[in-house]
């Protein structure tokens, strides 16, 4: 006796979330007043170059930003303000986040993990060695340091920020100023 049930299959696509997460360290600072607290430090000459470029670099490629955040050092605001004029971020989708001034890993980490899921697309502008440790959590050959003005593009399969975590990562793309067109680290 032939059995003619039909089978059913069902071919759902799978749907991929992304969250994405640019990290970027502020671009090279000046040291020509030594009298001048850290906090104060501007960006040097190279630094503001760099700015500009890293900008370029971003509008270019089209990158999304939903909202930007900075360390209220004066190089990072430097840095942020200069990318967020290119990419025409308006003043609502810019925050100076005290927190991130001195930056520390951990504190990053929570700050990401409680975004707004409405956003979908963050910059965060600030300080080493937090963002380098952060970039690492999710490498596995880690790099020694994020270059002054330096860019790294975390993508996340991800609904919600409180979900990042290693398993969750779907591309890291790297670029500074030694190598514009960036390299796929992930």
């Amino acid at each position: 006796m032939l059995n003619n049930s039909i089978v059913r299959v069902s071919l759902k696509p799978t749907l991929v979330v992304v969250k994405t997460l640019y990290i970027v360290r502020h671009a090279k600072s000046s040291w020509d007043d030594p009298s001048l607290p850290d906090r104060k430090r501007p960006l040097n000459k190279r630094g503001f170059k760099n700015a500009h470029e890293l900008a370029n670099c971003i509008k270019i490629s089209n990158y999304k930003v939903d909202m930007a955040y900075s360390s209220p050092a004066k190089r990072a605001l430097n840095t942020a303000e200069i990318i967020c004029d290119k990419l025409e971020i308006t003043q609502d989708q810019f925050k100076v986040h005290d927190g991130f001034y001195p930056l520390n890993y951990r504190y990053l980490f929570q700050f990401i993990q409680n975004l707004d899921n409405s956003l979908e697309a963050v910059l965060i502008v600030g300080h080493e060695p937090a963002l380098s440790q952060f970039v690492n959590h999710f490498l596995e050959t880690p790099l020694e340091k994020l270059v002054t003005g330096s860019l790294t593009k975390l993508d996340f399969d991800v609904a919600h920020w409180r979900d990042v975590r290693p398993s969750s990562i779907l591309k890291i793309h790297h670029l500074n100023r030694h190598y514009w067109s960036g390299v796929e680290l992930k």
